[in-house]
């Protein structure tokens, strides 16, 4: 995929990111944004049924969407993050600290830093889709379930960035927008 889809689709994240929050602006109450998330979601879950061609993209963009922190609230405006997350641990055992660094995934280019290993340090956990904008955090039982193992320059460097995010829909995705959706309809 060349730079440019990789902007457009980041850019079209961004758009449905705005669209979905502008619905739920602040002087809507805790009960209506959460109806009109489970719309989207009842829409989004059903169209995620038809995974084909062009429309994957469309469905793992507004699924991310779907999946953002300013979402995560039930109807009474409590915060559900913590029922989803239970810590913002990226474990990383002894061995991985001295693989490779794995830029590799989200580049397609081999970090230079991994020819010198004593300069580059230990890698570090970090989430492929960000915990700021909603990915999963991982513990002990699920290290690989949203976790790309980095050194400390490619971590930095990334951040929280997604301009070079595969916008597949992963398998963490569903399962945790379904608990979302499970956790908000209870009255």
């Amino acid at each position: 995929m060349n730079i440019r889809d990789q902007i457009f689709r980041m850019q079209k994240y961004h758009s449905l990111l705005l669209e979905v929050k502008s619905e739920m602006a602040d002087d809507t109450s805790s009960k209506d944004k959460v109806e009109n998330w489970l719309r989207h979601y009842h829409e989004w879950s059903s169209n995620a049924r038809r995974l084909v061609g062009d429309d994957i993209i469309e469905i793992a963009i507004m699924g991310h969407v779907l999946a953002h922190p300013d979402f995560m609230f039930d109807r009474k405006g409590n915060n559900i993050r913590k029922l989803l997350d239970r810590g913002r641990s990226q474990i990383t055992t002894e061995r991985e600290k001295k693989g490779r660094c794995r830029i590799d995934m989200l580049i397609g280019l081999e970090c230079p830093f991994n020819r010198f290993p004593s300069i580059r340090g230990d890698l570090q956990g970090d989430h492929l889709w960000p915990y700021s904008l909603g990915g999963p955090s991982n513990s002990r039982n699920d290290r690989g379930v949203n976790r790309i193992l980095l050194c400390p320059n490619c971590n930095r460097s990334k951040s929280s960035g997604i301009t070079m995010y595969d916008w597949k829909v992963p398998p963490w995705l569903k399962g945790r927008l379904r608990t979302i959706s499970e956790i908000i309809s209870q009255k």
